[in-house]
């Protein structure tokens, strides 16, 4: 046992609801932190709630029965879930002719189990940034189910069942839809309407169009069904997304009596998208049920734009944004996304899969793919308010698994590397609040432990506000292993000057133990927040784990979590799930130091840069 002070932790607000109005004055009302447990049962939205959307009633634009339009941030997000996964609650409307079910227009919102249905679109982002939607069902819907749209960033789709769209204007019912059509394209910003980024749909106002740089989105592990449009439609201007895991199901769904409006599962006309270990079924082969005849492609390639908008400045600047060139030789598809480089969409035939029976899937999401005909059926790693974790994506330290191998994620901070010819940055939107800009000369070199040889996704949190991408050396061990082009991310595509985080991941070879990872300067600065790295864990199971940095050890009694071993006036931390920090401050002495939290769950402790996962009973 350890001799030591004890502390208590508190934790952000828990709201609990139960009737409608309960659930609107509590989203209405959110604030960073707040976790909003939805009971089990039905709940009706009134069109009358459309007078709570303060963004659609400056804009004038369709509204959200429920909004979100506060922010959270990474580390305290904001969080609507249903209070019990194996029940979860409806959020329905009246009518699939009007409005939308949930708006979200505030950054880091999470939607976690949750029934949405019977709206003209389920869920739609905007303006939003690191929001994530998971183990959710959308359906029912009068045009789309869900939109992420108008400069939303970093959004992730996660685990989702979203199925039954189209049954008021059958053209526009896509399952996800991503970006906006080029016609309707707008901005605040006078140089893009010079440049021709102002589509014929939109008025000289802003808020009749839509901003086209929806960047980072990811689709993961869901399943898509029954839309009367494409699957996916991902538009022109948006980049770097990723669409993986994922089952789209093809068929000749349709409730207006019009021919299908979907010839692919996805139509993909983004640039530098990866679209990857996906399931398709139902799409081109004759004889199974739902055979689709207008059916043609399973991802169907195209670029912006197909008419319009295609001289001059326009497309100069189009190119640059996007970094690939506008041609017309992309038009003729063999019904996969090609690996020529053109556009740098990786999608091609042999990382998808075509199977006849949905039983023969058997991947990372195999827990949601037993029958979608009869359902969701899938198991959620999702824990109830009992438990501190809501959202281990979000964390300093993840455990997933894959087959019998478990993965944790470690978390290498900048300000915590060697850092030469760098000045430490402070910014709310850093993990940690700090960050490290390289400046003219700087190089940042971390020490990363792996525990066998091979190769392994580094992620890179960077923020590039300057007005043009930058490249920088990546070094693994002393030898240069690659040029990395960084992008300009939000807030400098936007012409601010704030930092606006995002991940660039990096395949690189690394030994069993102790490596070195440096960006080297080579032509431009960059900000980076922190790394991150996929690591095989010792055992499938959670249990208190080190996983990086210096030595220290952690020991578990009752609701007590004890530090031991680490030096005195080491900075220590301890984490719930969800990112958010329960506790900081130093060790005090070699002693160690005791941490009282309130509940059962899983824990991240950190010491120096050294972080254990832990669980309490």
């Amino acid at each position: 046992m350890v001799a030591a002070s004890s502390m208590s932790v508190a934790f952000a607000k828990q709201v609990n609801v139960s009737t409608t109005t309960e659930l609107t004055s509590a989203t209405l009302n959110a604030k960073a932190g707040d976790t909003i447990w939805v009971a089990s049962g039905k709940y009706e939205l009134p069109s009358s709630n459309c007078q709570n959307d303060k963004f659609v009633n400056e804009t004038g634009r369709d509204c959200g029965r429920i909004w979100l339009g506060a922010d959270g941030t990474k580390d305290n997000p904001i969080v609507l879930a249903g209070s019990d996964p194996a029940n979860p609650p409806e959020i329905y409307g009246t009518s699939v002719g009007s409005n939308y079910g949930i708006h979200v227009t505030g950054n880091y919102v999470i939607l976690k189990n949750l029934k949405i249905h019977t709206f003209s679109k389920g869920v739609v982002f905007d303006n939003s940034v690191g929001a994530l939607m998971e183990d959710c069902e959308v359906y029912h819907t009068g045009t789309e189910l869900v939109h992420v749209r108008d400069s939303s960033q970093q959004v992730t789709l996660n685990r989702n069942f979203i199925h039954g769209s189209g049954f008021d204007v059958a053209q526009y019912g896509e399952g996800i839809y991503v970006g906006t059509y080029y016609k309707g394209w707008a901005s605040s910003q006078q140089s893009d309407k010079n440049a021709g980024f102002w589509g014929e749909s939109a008025s000289q106002h802003r808020y009749s169009g839509y901003d086209w740089r929806v960047n980072d989105t990811k689709i993961t592990c869901n399943i898509v069904k029954a839309t009367t449009a494409e699957n996916i439609d991902v538009k022109e201007g948006t980049v770097r997304g990723v669409v993986q895991g994922n089952m789209f199901i093809g068929d000749s769904t349709n409730y207006d009596g019009q021919v299908d409006h979907d010839d692919a599962n996805i139509d993909m006309k983004g640039a530098s998208w990866t679209v990857t270990g996906n399931y398709f079924y139902n799409s081109l082969k004759q004889g199974l049920p739902y055979y689709n005849s207008h059916f043609r492609y399973y991802v169907e390639e195209v670029v912006m734009p197909a008419d319009g908008n295609k001289s001059g400045s326009n497309v100069g600047k189009y190119e640059s944004f996007v970094n690939y060139p506008v041609t017309a030789d992309k038009y003729a598809q063999k019904g996969w996304c090609d690996n020529s480089g053109t556009d740098k969409n990786d999608c091609v035939e042999s990382k998808n899969h075509v199977v006849e029976e949905i039983r023969d899937v058997r991947n990372d999401c195999a827990e949601l793919f037993k029958i979608p005909e009869s359902g969701i059926g899938y198991s959620s790693s999702f824990t109830p308010p009992s438990s501190a974790s809501v959202n281990p994506s979000s964390s300093s330290s993840v455990i997933s698994s894959s087959g019998n191998t478990s993965y944790e994620t470690v978390r290498y901070e900048a300000e915590d590397a060697t850092c030469t010819g760098c000045t430490e940055k402070t910014n709310q939107a850093a993990s940690g609040g700090k960050y490290m800009r390289t400046e003219t000369t700087g190089n940042i070199t971390f020490n990363v432990n792996v525990p066998t040889a091979g190769t392994y996704t580094v992620t890179i949190r960077f923020s590039n506000t300057a007005s043009n991408a930058k490249t920088q050396d990546i070094y693994v061990n002393g030898t240069k292993v690659k040029s990395q082009e960084f992008p300009v991310t939000l807030e400098g595509n936007l012409g601010g000057a704030a930092a606006a985080f995002e991940d660039m991941p990096v395949q690189v070879s690394l030994k069993a133990g102790a490596n070195t990872f440096a960006i080297i300067k080579n032509w431009g600065h960059v900000d980076v927040d922190y790394i991150e790295v996929k690591v095989p864990s010792n055992s499938a199971s959670i249990g208190n784990s080190l996983v990086a940095g210096s030595a220290f050890h952690v020991q578990v009694s009752g609701n007590l979590v004890q530090i031991m071993g680490a030096t005195a006036g080491q900075p220590f931390a301890v984490f719930d799930m969800q990112g958010r920090v329960l506790h900081s401050g130093r060790i005090p002495a070699a002693t160690g130091v005791s941490v009282s939290v309130t509940r059962a769950g899983v824990y991240l402790v950190r010491v120096g840069s050294g972080v254990q996962v832990v669980k309490v009973r």
